[in-house]
């Protein structure tokens, strides 16, 4: 994470103004690095949870149609993307209950 961003303002390349990054996972380095990284944030427990509903249905239900399955992530805006205030924006629906199509 940091070599990336490091090896861009080595090149003079400014991180936020000639390029724009996102990270994914939104660790907690990426609101400490320069310029702060602008992240999605994933649910692993809710992909461990879905993830294992589905393997159990597979496993009772053999022969029934698969389902797609959307988790929400929530999208926190720092400055690498070209945006100065940090904000914290919901991407899908949160709600597990909902999150089968």
């Amino acid at each position: 994470l940091s070599g990336v961003l490091s090896a861009f303002a080595q090149s003079g390349i400014e991180v936020g103004k000639d390029v724009l990054v996102i990270g994914i996972d939104d660790v907690e380095l990426a609101q400490y690095v320069t310029p702060p990284l602008t992240s999605i944030h994933t649910n692993p427990t809710g992909i461990g949870e879905m993830s294992a509903q589905t393997l159990l249905s597979v496993i009772a239900h053999p022969n029934a149609q698969l389902k797609n399955v959307l988790l929400g992530n929530e999208l926190t805006v720092r400055e690498s993307c070209g945006c100065k205030p940090e904000r914290k924006e919901q991407i899908g629906n949160g709600d597990l209950s909902e999150r089968v199509i």
